[in-house]
């Protein structure tokens, strides 16, 4: 599942604040495996992706929180529980975690069922 962050939270998300180690100015968007090329005669460094601008970047494109299990094995509980408070994703049998994680992305499947977050 999907949840769409209404554009009136995606600026502060996306650049952030100083009590969140912000804000921000660019962006680097390109393989985790960054490669690099260093032109000592032009003091130049070329990188395998790009830099955008955080603004631009939060302007211009669409953003979703994604609730993602910890390990491929865990699946939904309804009957979990983290003290009385309900939790959505149960126990790992491989590796007993059973706690999800929250990202971010700008992309989801055509299949993905998407909600308004407001």
């Amino acid at each position: 599942m999907y949840g769409k962050i209404n554009i009136s939270v995606k600026l502060k998300l996306v650049v952030g604040t100083k009590a969140m180690g912000g804000p921000i100015d660019y962006m680097y968007i390109g393989p985790m495996d960054v490669k690099s090329k260093y032109d000592a005669k032009k003091n130049q460094l070329q990188l395998s992706g790009e830099f955008t601008a955080a603004v631009k970047f939060a302007k211009t494109h669409d953003l979703y929180f994604r609730l993602r299990a910890r390990r491929k094995d865990q699946r939904f509980d309804r009957e979990a529980q983290s003290g009385n408070v309900p939790k959505i994703y149960g126990k790992s049998p491989s590796r007993g975690d059973t706690a999800g994680r929250i990202v971010v992305t700008d992309k989801v499947p055509k299949n993905a069922i998407i909600v308004s977050i407001y």
